[in-house]
């Protein structure tokens, strides 16, 4: 029963502040000006070491990582349902993490797929593109 609760006010914590995430993902993809607020913040805490290129992946990739938090908000619903439907669940998104894990860490990286990079950020150079 306290597993229950567990899953119950996880998935209220998930759920309330993915809409926010949502919220911030369609601003960053229709405005520069956010990605380039979001690349100072990312600097700022020191997450990119200081390297500009990194704070831009981390950017980039905030739409693979918000579509892996709903997969995370599925993965907490599924101890809520029953045991036939949740362990479906459960596996589907578990699969789902792993793969918005992926390209995460793709987009990230190498800014592909471009469908996925916003539009404004899809001529920014990759993490391991030589300097000329």
């Amino acid at each position: 029963m306290e597993g229950t609760a567990a899953f119950a006010g996880f998935a209220v914590v998930i759920g309330v502040t993915l809409p926010v995430y949502v919220w911030a993902a369609v601003t960053l993809w229709r405005r520069a000006s956010v990605a380039d607020r979001m690349t100072a913040a990312i600097l700022g805490m020191r997450l990119s070491l200081g390297n500009e290129r990194v704070a831009r992946g981390w950017v980039r990739a905030f739409v693979p990582t918000l579509v892996m938090m709903a997969f995370v908000l599925m993965c907490a619903v599924s101890g809520l349902v029953g045991p036939e439907y949740g362990s479906v669940m459960l596996e589907v998104g578990l699969a789902g993490v792993a793969l918005s894990m992926l390209l995460a860490g793709i987009v990230g990286l190498f800014a592909r797929p471009k469908f996925l990079v916003p539009p404004h950020m899809r001529r920014d150079r990759s993490l391991f593109a030589r300097d000329e």
